[in-house]
């Protein structure tokens, strides 16, 4: 695969998914986490991922972070996942951890690796862009080894709730030096920001394995040394090993600790404006399904114009979930809907009912799954 020989992925999707809770807490009360939704009757988020990073990294060398908490829906999800890549965390111990564990796995599977980390539950609308730019910055890390890039995406308007990226203005090409890591500024520093041509921080990231534990033991020797401690001396399966690690660890957070406070040791890539989003709220989930004029978004916009005080009351279209797989925009029109009519009730209850697994290549099997790339002989 010429200069991909060596590449590796990291998707993220153990997180627990509370920001969006309003919109995919089940009749029984369970949050169901984001990236195992579907948004307008596509596949789920973290499917989307996949996808798209089996045109990046060959999936043989693809590894999916999950939490053993979410089985019921990961199980089904990554059924043509090869086990040994399914990384099944015990707990969420927060994103450094999330990070740090498949990065042990590769160094030992592959110490030349490069590692891209993706997180499962964005959206992003132009996949050929954000791919060109994960394809680029693999490249960059390959030629210069000793960087830790980061993707920001151009940002389109001076967004609050996104993390920030400044950049030294001089470099060489594509790639800038990192000067801070802006986490949800204010509405005034968020104009400044924009102003200033900052970028949408993504959180997609890459790095040699070897120069991304070089980083990890300098900002957070204590973790590094807690995972090798556990594993190079208990005498039991891994599993048990992993279980008993996790019960002992505190929430590590990989933007606070590695990002924030060792800011000037990452690179960003710039990756134009592609229509990226983190689908962190029911608003930016409305807003990014009614910019692809699905059949169900006039009933949004009446929806939201109910919910403002104007326009007629909507009637919403009641649809059935496919296969039981819960859909963002669906719930988020609902949710509103809810809220317009006075009902009182803040959270919006989602009738959900797990998926079962079918045989694969059944007409069915294919249906649920939608595209997904294949892992190939090892």
């Amino acid at each position: 695969m010429g200069t991909q020989s060596t590449a590796w992925a990291v998707v993220l999707a153990a997180g627990p998914g509370r920001r969006l809770s309003s919109l995919t807490t089940d009749t029984g009360g369970r949050v169901v986490p984001k990236q195992f939704c579907a948004l307008a009757r596509g596949p789920s988020l973290l499917r989307r991922t996949l996808t798209r990073l089996a045109r990046v990294v060959d999936p043989d060398r693809t590894l999916v972070v999950v939490s053993s908490a979410h089985r019921a829906w990961w199980q089904a999800e990554l059924a043509d996942i090869p086990p040994k890549n399914v990384v099944i965390q015990p707990c969420d111990r927060g994103t450094a951890c999330g990070v740090l564990l498949p990065l042990i796995t590769i160094l030992h599977r592959d110490p030349e690796a490069r590692v891209l980390v993706s997180p499962s539950d964005h959206y992003v609308r132009n996949e050929d862009t954000l791919v060109r730019s994960m394809t680029r910055a693999l490249t960059c890390v390959e030629e210069r080894p000793e960087r830790l890039l980061v993707l920001g995406i151009g940002a389109d308007h001076a967004e609050t709730e996104y993390g920030w990226i400044t950049a030294d203005p001089e470099g060489e090409g594509p790639v800038r030096e990192v000067t801070s890591f802006v986490e949800k500024p204010d509405a005034e520093r968020a104009r400044e920001l924009f102003d200033d041509g900052a970028l949408w921080s993504s959180f997609i990231f890459m790095a040699t394995a070897k120069t991304l534990m070089t980083r990890y033991r300098r900002s957070l020797g204590w973790l590094v040394d807690r995972f090798d401690l556990a594993f190079e001396f208990s005498g039991g399966t891994r599993r048990d090993v992993i279980d008993q690690l996790y019960d002992g660890l505190p929430s590590v957070d990989f933007s606070r600790q590695m990002m924030q406070r060792d800011d000037n040791s990452f690179s960003v890539l710039a990756v134009p404006p592609c229509g990226w989003t983190d689908l962190g709220s029911p608003e930016r989930v409305i807003e990014c399904v009614r910019s692809h004029n699905c059949p169900f978004m006039e009933d949004a916009r009446s929806m939201s114009s109910q919910a403002r005080g104007t326009g007629s009351r909507p009637v919403g279209r009641q649809r059935e979930l496919p296969l039981g797989l819960p859909d963002l925009a669906e719930a988020a029109v609902r949710a509103i809907e809810h809220e317009a009519r006075g009902r009182g009730a803040r959270t919006h209850q989602l009738a959900w009912a797990a998926p079962t697994r079918r045989p694969p290549g059944s007409a069915d099997d294919t249906a649920s799954r939608g595209s997904r790339p294949r892992a190939r002989s090892a």
